[in-house]
Parts: structure tokens; sequence; C-alpha cells
């Protein structure tokens, strides 16, 4: 269980939780199901080509495979949890197999036991606490959210560029990619690439790449003694000054810095 970083789109671990303050993240997807719960402030999001703003109370959940982004929050204080669908067997199925109507559910419209479990996860993670209870508080949210979520069948993804795109790069971000490899592999020009990229996902292909590298060396500097050279190289890195510099302008810190901090 993980409570740092909250992304990677090659996550080795089946649960990953991240408190305090909401990200903020360009689209991307994933094959693991993510859950954010907003505790105070608001936080903006677009989840599957829509945007949301949830406030206190309110909750998205976002299924396998489905495209979304974090704008930058207002003083945003939430929970997010990102896990494997195969973690809770019950529930499986629903979650590769179907999406829902509407991934938001607001203070409103929400059971109350579901708050009382975030709260309770929220005093688990402060005390260290133990993966068991918290994944049994998660099973409860789950079984009390799902009847309130309308269930579709997922809408064929394979000719959205977008959507492609970005399963390419969560694919082979850690290869030596160009924005012309990615172009030819789909088919289409660099730049149209290029303005897919800028227009739906509002940042540029050596950023977004960037993102990814960055965003997957943090959890080998957190949990790996590999050296800062080994990472950078396979996190797809072409050196090491690129990679200082990428991960200083992301995180305001040297990767040994990031490390320092992560071991305390």
């Amino acid at each position: 269980m993980i409570f740092l970083e909250p992304y990677l789109e090659k996550m080795p671990e089946q649960l990953r939780l991240h408190l305090n303050t909401a990200p903020a993240f360009p689209d991307h997807l994933h094959p693991q199901a993510e859950m954010l719960y907003i505790f105070k402030g608001q936080a903006n999001l677009c989840i599957g080509g829509q945007l949301c703003s949830l406030q206190p109370g309110d909750l998205c959940l976002c299924f396998p495979g489905v495209m979304h982004g974090y704008r930058t929050p207002h003083n945003a204080r939430a929970l997010m949890v990102i896990f494997s669908p195969d973690l809770f067997p019950d529930f499986t199925h629903i979650l590769t197999h179907s999406v829902p109507q509407h991934s938001v559910i607001t203070a409103s419209q929400m059971p109350g036991a579901v708050s009382r479990c975030m709260e309770e996860i929220r005093r688990e993670l402060a005390d260290a606490g133990d993966e068991r209870v918290i994944r049994g508080y998660l099973q409860v949210i789950l079984a009390l959210l799902l009847p309130h979520m309308p269930l579709l069948s997922p809408p064929p993804q394979s000719q959205d560029m977008a959507y492609r795109i970005l399963q390419y790069l969560s694919a082979h971000f850690t290869d030596p990619i160009t924005l012309e490899d990615t172009a030819q592999a789909l088919n289409v020009s660099k730049s149209h690439v290029s303005h897919i990229l800028s227009q739906r996902i509002s940042v540029n292909f050596r950023t977004y790449i960037n993102t990814l590298r960055t965003d997957h060396a943090c959890t080998l500097l957190r949990s790996t003694q590999r050296s800062i050279t080994d990472i950078a190289y396979a996190c797809g890195f072409e050196n090491l000054r690129t990679f200082h510099r990428a991960f200083q302008d992301r995180y305001h810190l040297s990767p040994s810095q990031y490390r320092a901090q992560a071991s305390k």
C-alpha cells in the first residue's frame, strides 16, 4: 500500500492511496479504478471528456480504461484511491465490463455511511493504518455506491484518437519513443498527434511523456534502492541531465531530495 504520488500507468501494487492535497495531472488512463473523495475545498477534473467540479463530500469513481485528468485544485483536501478491480472480486466484472452514466456522486446523493467510511480511512492513514481495515472500508463503499450509479456498456474507444494516443503512450513511455514514432504507430501525421494533445489534453508531447516518466521515477525512488542513474534510464530518459531537469521542473526537488523526503 503506497501513500505518496497517486499516479502510475504501470502500477505494480494492487492498492495505492494518496491523502491530502488534491492533485493536478493531465488526462491519462490506466487499467485500475480510481476514486477521489473531497474533504475540503474544490477540485476540477475532466472524466470521459466532461468537465466536473467536486465540492466537499462529493466523490468521483473512474472506471478502468476511462480517460480522466485533474485541473489545478482550489485548496482541496482529498483522498485518492487507485485500485485493481481484482482486489474486490464481488465487483470485478462490473468495473471491467461497464461504465457509469455519471461518474460523480454529490454529497446530497451520497449514502451517509460512505462519508463515515472515508473519515475512518483518513484516520487509518493518519495512524499508518492496517491495509486490511482499509480494504474492508473500500468494500463497503463500493457496495453502497454502485447501486446509485446507473451503468452502461462501455463505448468503443478504438475510433477516438485521443484515447488511442494516451493508450499508446501509457504502454510505451519508458521506451525511447518520439512524436514521429507515435504518429507512425497510429498511422497519422505528427501534426495531428500534436494537435490532439494540445486541444484535448492541453499539453505538448514532450511534457506529457516527461510527466509519465517522472511519476514512474517517484515510485522507483521510494520503493527501490536502485541508483538515480539506473532509474533515469529505466524510466525512458536519454541521459541523467534531462532526467534531473524534468524532475526538478515537475516537483521542484532533485531526485535525491525527493528520495530523502520519502524515506522519512
